[in-house]
């Protein structure tokens, strides 16, 4: 019983292959930090000079999660996640030092230049993005308002690419 229990332990213990993580800063003071570990189309299409290609990338606007679950509703109704489920990104390359790649957000689609690195057999895709570019108005709630300008970032271990391939 006691070996049975701990193997489904063990199974039920998640490592976090592929995550997203927008990170900003609010007025007059604190931080935005909200991440999602359940990206969509996460696998390349076709390695070319040591870099891998992705057609689709779909990341579900509902799996982004704060530390707290009003601001989770909030962002769910700030970018219509009934409507708009997913945010898009396409032709983004993972193994090129700068690469560009679209960017969907609602029903506005923009190119967005991505910078890639790689730390400790991680890969790391970051990009930054305003929200008045995607014709979106930075929110506030009791007088605190989240800046214009958020930073995003892909991470993920090249392990977990390289077995989707």
């Amino acid at each position: 019983m006691s070996k049975l229990l701990i193997l489904l332990l063990l199974f039920s213990l998640k490592v976090k292959a592929v995550e997203v993580l927008v990170t900003g800063s609010i007025t007059p003071a604190g931080s935005l930090d909200i991440r999602c570990e359940k990206i969509l189309g996460l696998y390349p299409t076709k390695k070319i000079n040591g870099s891998y290609n992705f057609k689709l990338v779909k990341i579900p606007v509902k799996c982004f999660k704060s530390e707290i679950s009003l601001r989770d509703e909030h962002i769910y109704k700030y970018l219509e996640a009934e409507k708009f489920p997913y945010i898009a990104i396409e032709n983004l390359s993972i193994g090129k030092k700068k690469s560009q790649g679209l960017v969907k957000i609602k029903d506005k689609e923009l190119t967005k230049e991505f910078i890639y690195s790689e730390e400790n057999e991680t890969f790391i895709v970051t990009f930054p993005i305003k929200l008045s570019e995607f014709s979106l108005t930075p929110p506030s709630f009791m007088g605190a308002k989240v800046k214009d300008e958020l930073k995003i970032k892909v991470e993920g271990k090249i392990a977990e690419i390289e077995e989707r391939k």
